[in-house]
C-alpha cells in the first residue's frame, strides 16, 4: 500500500497520558506503514509484577530495558510506544522524583518527531492504569515537559483515523 511516507530510517515516538490511544495508533501506523514498533516494555514489566507497587529502581529498570529496545529498531520507520518523558513523567508524579539515570536517557534519545496524544478516548480499565481523573493535567505535563527539553512535538486529537492521517502527513 503506497503511504506516501518517504523511505528514509525514521524514528517517532508516540507520548500521552494512560488511555490516549496511543497503542492503537501504533499498530495504525504499522498497518499503514509496515513500520517496526517498539512496545512499552512497562506494560510487560508491571504485568509480571503482583499489585501496582513500583520505586525508582524499577522505573530505571524499565527505562533501560526501553532505550535499549528504542535503539535498537532498525528499518525504514520505526515507531516507539513509549519513551524517557514518559517514564520521568510517571516519576515526578508517582514517586515525587526523577533519578538522574532517566534524565540522562531522556537527553540522549533521539527522535525525529514526537506525537502527543490528547486523553480524548473513553477511559478503559485495565489492571495497570492509574490515572483515569488526572489525564489532562498529565497531558500538560507532558506538553510543558518537551517544550523544556527543546523537542518539537505533534498534538494528535480526534478520532483513531483523524490521527493516523495527521502523522501520515507529517511523514510524508
Amino acid at each position: 500500500m503506497e503511504t506516501g511516507v518517504q523511505e528514509q530510517s525514521l524514528r517517532i515516538a508516540i507520548l500521552g497520558p494512560e488511555c490516549s490511544g496511543k497503542t492503537t495508533l501504533c499498530a495504525d501506523i504499522k498497518k499503514a506503514t509496515d513500520c517496526f514498533v517498539v512496545d512499552e516494555f512497562a506494560r510487560e514489566y508491571m504485568s509480571q509484577r503482583k499489585g501496582r507497587v513500583y520505586d525508582h529502581k524499577d522505573l530505571i529498570r524499565m527505562a533501560h530495558v526501553q532505550a535499549k529496545r528504542n535503539k535498537a529498531a532498525t528499518g525504514a520507520l520505526h515507531v516507539c510506544d513509549t519513551e524517557m518523558t514518559t517514564l520521568a513523567i510517571w516519576a515526578q508524579k508517582k514517586l515525587g522524583g526523577i533519578p538522574p539515570r532517566i534524565l540522562e536517557l531522556e537527553r540522549e534519545q533521539a527522535f525525529d518527531y514526537y506525537f502527543l496524544c490528547r486523553p480524548e478516548m473513553p477511559w478503559e480499565p485495565d489492571p495497570l492504569r492509574e490515572n483515569e481523573k488526572g489525564r489532562d493535567e498529565l497531558f500538560e505535563n507532558y506538553a510543558e515537559r518537551l517544550g523544556h527539553l527543546n523537542r518539537a512535538f505533534v498534538v494528535l486529537e480526534g478520532a483513531p483515523e483523524e490521527r493516523l492521517q495527521k502523522v501520515l502527513e507529517v511523514l510524508k
